[in-house]
């Protein structure tokens, strides 16, 4: 029987959701290789998606329950361990009312048909008790929503429109590697790269510009970034007039703070905060990326909002090749 080649995804737990191409033989996949017709993924696989039929054929994989018991790990077949399951939920259900099982889902589970199924059983069940938030995106995607309604990323295509780039805490040369095609796409036509982050990451290693900030305090960088802008007369008053709620005390905000103090509490120069203001002022459109980093300290979600209102401040909401991008989040079903 010859071999067949199958279009698939790859699953593992990331937004790429990179194409590849698998050859199969008699129901076992022999190769894999990246879709070149993906207008994204273009061929290209990561080292995990390149070595994932290594994983897929590991002799050490689980491939069956196991339950652990006074002797260590014993496997047990599919139907007793269904039935070992359905006991205990009912158990509990009957014992405890059905809230007393706590149901945690998270980013794994990416499939529609999976998430509309499993709320489906557990409303049979009786009503459960579910986890809501996360560990990770979830203060990004809260502030983008706040913002904008949703998420605001622009399309991975998208970036070969920009005309700068400024990166918040986002390291995309290892996290987001096919969104760095397109963004070297712009540079070879003269878009610098400006990365801000306590890290000197591998994207910080290839930017124009490195402003290695005191974690923690992008959000009042961002502020005295959007204060020069402002200083400068450098904002789009028509967009501001005609699609923000709340300019004034925004403000406010942002000129209760000199570049002095923003310089000291950053551990930048008044020097380096300008540069930065300097390309919001004079290049469009720029494309603004955020990180997971931003987000992760205390009031990580106001940080967040005051990057996405440089972009806003600067006119590049709405336009090709700007926005104030995270990842491709989505809220929970």
């Amino acid at each position: 029987m010859a071999h067949q080649e199958v279009r698939t995804i790859c699953m593992r737990d990331c937004p790429d959701a990179c194409s590849i191409i698998a050859t199969v033989d008699q129901g076992r996949v022999i190769r894999q290789r990246g879709d070149p017709d993906h207008g994204v993924t273009r061929g290209f696989l990561c080292a995990r998606g390149n070595a994932y039929l290594k994983r897929q054929y590991d002799p050490a994989r689980l491939l069956y329950p196991h339950r652990r018991t006074s002797r260590g790990w014993e496997r047990l077949s599919w139907e007793s361990a269904l039935d070992l399951i359905a006991e205990k939920l009912g158990q509990y259900r009957d014992t405890y009312g059905p809230r007393s099982i706590l149901v945690v889902n998270y980013s794994g589970m990416r499939g529609w048909l999976a998430k509309v199924l499993t709320r489906l059983f557990w409303a049979h069940v009786g009503g459960v008790t579910m986890s809501r938030g996360g560990l990770s995106i979830e203060t990004l995607g809260a502030a983008q929503t706040a913002d904008f309604g949703g998420d605001g990323t622009h399309a991975p295509e998208d970036l070969a429109n920009s005309r700068a780039f400024v990166l918040w805490g986002k390291n995309v040369a290892v996290t987001h590697l096919h969104w760095t095609a397109f963004i070297t796409d712009a540079r070879k036509r003269g878009a610098p790269l400006l990365v801000i982050d306590p890290v000197r990451t591998a994207t910080a290693k290839q930017a124009d510009r490195f402003y290695q900030l005191r974690p923690g305090t992008d959000g009042i960088l961002a502020l005295g970034v959007a204060r020069r802008l402002l200083e400068r007369q450098a904002a789009d008053d028509v967009f501001l007039t005609q699609h923000t709620a709340g300019f004034e005390a925004y403000r406010r905000l942002a000129f209760a703070h000199s570049l002095d103090d923003v310089a000291q509490a950053t551990d930048l120069s008044v020097a380096q905060i300008e540069e930065i203001a300097d390309c919001y002022a004079t290049t469009r459109p720029v494309a603004t990326l955020i990180g997971l980093g931003p987000s992760y300290w205390t009031y990580g979600g106001a940080t967040v909002r005051l990057i996405d209102a440089l972009a806003a401040l600067s006119g590049n909401i709405g336009v090709a090749g700007g926005g104030a991008s995270t990842s491709f989040f989505r809220p929970p079903l």
